[in-house]
């Protein structure tokens, strides 16, 4: 997301996407289990603010700082998906980003 619109539409797209995995793993209670834990189904602004804080989305700086933070914690892969399909930005990704985990 190189812009604000760009940047909205990959949230409501990754909103739509966790939706419909929430559907998937709620019981029937609104409620479902994770690490023994009941969690209640997320409203689109927490989802907003959790993919603000987690999802790889936003400038080419962004994401290099994102990917960086995961690192320092221990993470070695990440699994990218493109909710919008943009060949434009997985090219952006590959020619701006990649490159600066080339040596990892």
């Amino acid at each position: 997301a190189m812009n604000e619109p760009e940047r909205e539409t990959a949230r409501a797209l990754r909103a739509k996407f966790m939706t419909q995995v929430q559907q998937l793993s709620l019981s029937p209670t609104g409620e479902s289990p994770t690490l023994g834990r009941p969690r209640k189904a997320m409203s689109r602004a927490e989802m907003d603010a959790v993919t603000e804080r987690d999802a790889l989305i936003g400038r080419p700086d962004e994401i290099i700082g994102r990917i960086e933070r995961l690192q320092e914690a221990g993470v070695e892969y990440i699994m990218v998906i493109d909710f919008a399909a943009s060949l434009d930005h997985l090219r952006i990704f590959a020619r701006e980003v990649m490159p600066a985990f080339a040596s990892s």
